[in-house]
């Protein structure tokens, strides 16, 4: 994966959004901020995500960012 959908035309930063998007669709009980184990943290200057969580969850991830960089063609 590289660049967060979005990022590359480096007007619009949407990270703080993305990671809201990623909590409540992707096994929302699994985040911290619904008591889950998992963390998700959006470093702005570099444009990046940290993300904790388990492989399931990661994979499903992959997946949503795969699909969002195909819309955003």
């Amino acid at each position: 994966p590289g660049a967060l959908p979005g990022a590359q035309n480096g007007n619009t930063d949407n990270g703080q959004q993305l990671i809201d998007l990623i909590q409540k669709v992707i096994s929302p009980n699994s985040w911290d901020v619904n008591g889950g184990p998992g963390t998700i943290y959006y470093w702005r200057p570099g444009r990046a995500m940290v993300v904790r969580q388990t492989a399931e969850v990661h994979e499903q991830l992959v997946d949503m960012l795969e699909q969002l960089g195909r819309a955003n063609r």
